[in-house]
């Protein structure tokens, strides 16, 4: 316990820290999740998609005081929000000041769970008699607290499933903890770090249901809350909902055969859906389908044609470079040779935990759950682009970033390939040398990527 309190200390530091770091407004589609909290603090109801979201004309102000264009679409401007005198009186001036309404109906994140949002509205009602980009930075705090719950349970998962090597949780936690793409996701206003920590305590609880002896009754029920909280993030958390469906599915069997699995599974789904079903339904009756881009439909397309137009769209080179090295609005990024460097790392890793399974039997349950759990996530977040292309013609952005939810199970499959060629009578005195690289990167990463980018070098 105490282990695991303290990675989510870590990781919460460490959220504060690209939160400061960060400018303002800087971090992928920032200012509509602001805005989404902010929407709902002064109009006392939830947006709807392509009906009344709107921003309010302070948080666009404080956008144009603090260069927000500026700095978003030109790498090589600089911020100066920490310096200069003229952008603190301006924004002083926001205060009190009358706010209007500014209608952005098309915005795709209105259609988002509510949840991870009331932190932002309760701090815009708490907070008024303050300026927008205090405002900001309190909801950038707010939402790092979701870092805690990662670090927590990502130490908390790795102790549960490889309980005989302590040297190789405390790798895989650091590592995991420490990947930089995940730290900068989350110190953003963003309901992805939210979404990242559910889905650790979703593994978790799957793992347990998995163990149980008897997976009717408390394990069921506890794996269904955990996917319908992650439900609540963003849509993605249904990967979650498909793994533990599954996994219900095998430890009913496994235990009671098909009257088991029939019984776990109606646990496990009354579970979910006591959390998730009235947001589920709330979807389906404002929208008509759990797919609100059906209004963007300009035909359809069959599931051969919406394959090739994603295979055309999207680089494999590019979303793994999105998992691990763009940061900001995915354009603050490490060089060519350190993204090579990065994919060969982890083919390598991979293919070396393959051999691992092979020689620690241990390993095997473990490893063969990440992978389950990695290739659902992966196959619910592409076949919702693939399904929702051929209802509507339009393709939906593909990001590296997405697949990060599963931070935990992909860390694991890179790293142990790495730890089992070490003997095993170093292995303990290995891990914490180990160690040093996902810190070295993560310092590397701040101080030679995202400060001199933002901030310049002099």
């Amino acid at each position: 316990m105490r282990s695991a309190l303290a990675w989510g200390a870590v990781s919460f530091m460490l959220a504060i820290l690209w939160g400061i770091v960060t400018p303002p407004w800087q971090g992928p589609d920032e200012p509509s999740h602001f805005g989404y909290g902010v929407y709902m603090a002064r109009t006392g109801e939830l947006p709807r998609f392509r009906e009344n979201f709107a921003f309010w004309s302070d948080q666009i102000e404080c956008m144009q005081i603090l260069s927000f264009e500026r700095i978003r679409f030109s790498p090589e401007e600089k911020t100066t929000w920490l310096r200069n005198g003229n952008e603190a009186r301006r924004l002083k001036e926001l205060v009190g000041a009358e706010s209007v309404r500014v209608e952005d109906t098309g915005n795709s994140v209105s259609f988002y769970p509510p949840t991870v949002y009331i932190p932002v509205a309760l701090i815009d009602r708490a907070a008024s008699s303050l300026d927008p980009l205090v405002r900001f930075r309190l909801s950038r705090l707010a939402t790092s607290v979701w870092a805690f719950l990662f670090g927590a349970a990502t130490a908390w998962l790795f102790a549960l499933v490889f309980p005989e090597d302590d040297s190789l949780r405390r790798l895989a936690t650091a590592a995991t903890v420490l990947q930089p793409q995940v730290t900068a996701m989350n110190g953003y206003v963003s309901p992805d770090g939210a979404c990242t920590a559910l889905f650790a305590l979703a593994m978790i609880a799957g793992w347990r249901l998995l163990h149980a002896e008897r997976p009717v009754g408390w394990p069921a029920l506890m794996a269904g809350l955990a996917a319908g909280v992650t439900i609540l993030t963003k849509q993605h958390g249904f990967a979650c909902v498909g793994m533990l469906a599954c996994v219900a599915c095998l430890a009913g069997v496994g235990k009671s055969g098909f009257r088991g699995a029939i019984g776990t599974m109606a646990v496990f789904g009354l579970g979910a859906f006591l959390v998730a079903g009235w947001w589920i339904g709330y979807t389906i009756y404002t929208y008509g389908s759990l797919n609100p881009w059906l209004y963007k439909a300009n035909g359809t397309m069959g599931l051969a044609d919406a394959a090739r137009l994603l295979l055309a769209k999207t680089s494999p080179q590019a979303l793994f470079a999105q998992m691990w090295s763009r940061f900001g609005w995915l354009d603050t990024r490490y060089p060519i040779a350190m993204d090579t460097a990065l994919f060969l790392l982890c083919a390598i890793g991979m293919t070396l935990t393959i051999r691992a399974a092979k020689i620690v039997p241990r390993w095997r349950a473990p490893l063969a759950y990440f992978l389950a759990f990695t290739a659902m996530h992966f196959a619910v977040i592409i076949g919702g682009v693939l399904k929702s292309a051929c209802e509507t013609g339009f393709l939906i952005p593909l990001s590296g970033r997405y697949f990060l939810h599963v931070a935990p199970a992909m860390m694991a499959w890179v790293l142990i390939g790495y730890y089992a060629l070490v003997p095993e009578s170093k292995r303990d005195a290995a891990g914490r040398w180990l160690v040093l690289p996902p810190i070295m990167l993560q310092v590397w990463t701040l101080l030679g990527i995202v400060i001199p980018r933002y901030y310049g070098t002099g």
